[in-house]
C-alpha cells in the first residue's frame, strides 16, 4: 500500500499516522467493514450480543470498545500479517490476572480459551478498565509500584518469554532502510550507533520487561494502576520500562534539556544505581529504532520517503552526540 507519511507524533502515550492519498481512504473502509464482522464473531466466539462496538485505535492490534446490556469489554484483533507472539502475550496477562496484578481479566471463549479467531484475525477479549488517564508526575510512585509488582510476579512465572535483543530493537529498522535504499553511509552511521548504545546496556540486570511501559498503556482506577498492554513484553533489561515511562525528550525534536530532565526523574528512584544512569538514557534512542520499524511494519511506508528517515537520523545523531557528552563516551562519529 502506498502511503505517503506527511506528519509522526509521538506523545509518551501514542504513535500517530496522518497520511495524504487513498491509502488513508482504505483502511477506513476496511475498519467499517471489519466492525459489522466483529458483531457476529463475539457471538460466535463468546456468546456474547454486543449493544455497541466504537473503535479505539488501529495500531499493531485493532482495539475495539465493546457494550452489551451489562458489561463493557475491549476486544483487540491482531494483524494477520504482524510477527506477534499472542500464546505468549495471553499466558502472561493470564497469569498476573491470576496472581492479583493490576491488569485486565481475559474473557475465554465458549471452548475454554484465552484466544479467538474473528475473521482469519486472532483476538483477545478482557475486562474493560474504568478509571483515568495517568499522569507520570501525579501518578509517579504508582507506575514504579506497580513497576514492582509486576516483577515480582512474574519471578514465579515459569513459561516462555520471548528474549528480545538487538534483532528486535535495531535491525528491523535498519533492515527497513536497506529495502528503501535509503543513503548507505547514513545506515553505516546508525548501525554503529545503535550497536554503541545497545552495547551499553549490558550492565542492567536481565529480567521480565513489559516493554511498552507507558502512560498510555495505564489506567488509574480505584487508586490502583493497571497496565492494558503486553504486545511488546519480552525477557532482555528489566529497568527498561522505567526508561519508558518517565522519558521527557519528544518523539520528533531533541532537546538536550529534555534528556537531562528524564535523567533527573530516574536519578532519584532509590534502586536504580548511579551506573545504571547511562545506559537508561541510552535506551532512549534504542527505542526510536523499535518504534519507527514497529509502526512502518505495521502500516506500511513509501519506500522513497526519505526525508522521514532524514528526520530520524538527525533526531538519533544528536541524542547519540549527546548522550556522549554527558557521560564523558567516547563518540564512534569522532
Amino acid at each position: 500500500m502506498f502511503v505517503n507519511i506527511l506528519r509522526h507524533y509521538y506523545d509518551s502515550a501514542f504513535f500517530i499516522l496522518l497520511w495524504y492519498d487513498k491509502g488513508e481512504l482504505k483502511v477506513k473502509i476496511e475498519g467499517i467493514k471489519l466492525e459489522k464482522i466483529v458483531y457476529k464473531g463475539l457471538e460466535n466466539e463468546y456468546g456474547i450480543i454486543a449493544k455497541d462496538i466504537n473503535l479505539i485505535r488501529d495500531m499493531i492490534g485493532t482495539v475495539y470498545l465493546v457494550r452489551t446490556k451489562e458489561d463493557k469489554f475491549v476486544l483487540k484483533l491482531y494483524r494477520e500479517t504482524h510477527d506477534v507472539d499472542i500464546e505468549t502475550i495471553s499466558n502472561i496477562m493470564g497469569y498476573l490476572a491470576e496472581q492479583n496484578c493490576p491488569v485486565p481479566k481475559l474473557i475465554k471463549t465458549k471452548t475454554g480459551h484465552s484466544i479467538s479467531n474473528i475473521h482469519n484475525r486472532k483476538g483477545m477479549l478482557m475486562t474493560y478498565i474504568t478509571g483515568d488517564k495517568c499522569d507520570p508526575n501525579r501518578d509517579h510512585q504508582k507506575i514504579i509500584a506497580t513497576y514492582n509488582i509486576i516483577q515480582q510476579t512474574v519471578k514465579t512465572y515459569h513459561q516462555t518469554i520471548p528474549i528480545h535483543n538487538e534483532r528486535f530493537y535495531l535491525d528491523r529498522f535498519l533492515n527497513i532502510l536497506k529495502q528503501s535504499n535509503y543513503h548507505h553511509k547514513k545506515i553505516d552511521i546508525l548501525r554503529k550507533i545503535g550497536y554503541h548504545l545497545f552495547n551499553s546496556l549490558s550492565v542492567l540486570p536481565k529480567g521480565f520487561t513489559q516493554g511498552d511501559y507507558h502512560s498510555g498503556n495505564m489506567i488509574i482506577s480505584n487508586e490502583k494502576l493497571y497496565i492494558v498492554d503486553f504486545d511488546a513484553c519480552g525477557q532482555v533489561y528489566q529497568l527498561l520500562d522505567l526508561s519508558v515511562a518517565f522519558e521527557q525528550t519528544n518523539f520528533n525534536v531533541f532537546k538536550e534539556e529534555d534528556m537531562i530532565a528524564s535523567l533527573t526523574i530516574l536519578r532519584d528512584i532509590d534502586f536504580i544505581k548511579d551506573d545504571y544512569l547511562q545506559p537508561l538514557l541510552a535506551f532512549s534512542a534504542i527505542r526510536h529504532y523499535e518504534i519507527i520499524a514497529t509502526i512502518l511494519e505495521t502500516k506500511g511506508y513509501d519506500q522513497s520517503d526519505h526525508a522521514f528517515f532524514d528526520e530520524q537520523y538527525e533526531w538519533i545523531k544528536h541524542y547519540y552526540l549527546a548522550w556522549c557528552k554527558m557521560f564523558d563516551e567516547e563518540s564512534i562519529l569522532s
